[in-house]
């Protein structure tokens, strides 16, 4: 079976989960994230009740953000995020997620884990009004013109007691969209990370 069929029935089952639970340790996490093009960006986090471990998550993506943005502008003239293939960007993501201080570094409950973003203009922006998300209006194109990126990131964390699982390990899928290149086709990366060093 394709690794994309698999990636998607596990992106199905984790929605189905979230849903299910009623549990605040199942919410998902949502930050959004508008871009200068340059290093500098801004979040705008979504209230609501985020689990420790969808906090931390999202601490360890915002910490890969900032470096690859500085990193990136100091290296070439390239959009960052924005002009990145999309499969090297969740590559990157995952060996983030991979290092000690991130996955590994979670001590338990965690069953499952799924990071959904969303990138491109803010021109297509209003194209994310069905994930939630208010359309650009008039007042706000000064805000368009010093950050015309965004960035939008869900995590999503199934807790232990839903499931049994093993241990050692926590299946980890990463989608990417990017509504320039591939809209409604985004890019699935789906790896079983150890939790031992």
């Amino acid at each position: 079976m394709p690794s994309s069929v698999l990636a998607k029935r596990f992106e199905a089952d984790i929605l189905n989960q979230t849903r299910t639970i009623t549990s605040s340790s199942s919410s998902p996490s949502r930050n959004t994230y508008f871009l200068d093009g340059g290093h500098r960006f801004i979040s705008l986090p979504t209230l609501g009740t985020h689990t420790k471990t969808a906090a931390h998550i999202s601490r360890v993506f915002e910490e890969w953000l900032q470096n690859k943005l500085y990193h990136q502008h100091m290296a070439d003239d390239r959009l960052p995020i924005l002009e990145d293939s999309v499969d090297l960007l969740a590559e990157d993501i995952m060996n983030k997620l991979k290092s000690r201080q991130s996955v590994r570094g979670l001590i338990g409950g965690v069953a499952k884990i799924m990071i959904k973003i969303r990138t491109g203009h803010m021109y297509c922006f209003h194209q994310q009004t069905d994930n939630g998300l208010p359309s650009i209006e008039a007042n706000v194109m000064d805000f368009i013109q010093q950050f015309p990126l965004f960035l939008d990131t869900v995590i999503y964390v199934v807790p232990t007691y839903t499931e049994h699982v093993q241990d050692d390990c926590i299946p980890i899928l990463i989608t990417i969209e990017n509504v320039s290149t591939n809209p409604s086709d985004p890019y699935y990366l789906f790896e079983n990370v150890s939790l031992l060093g």
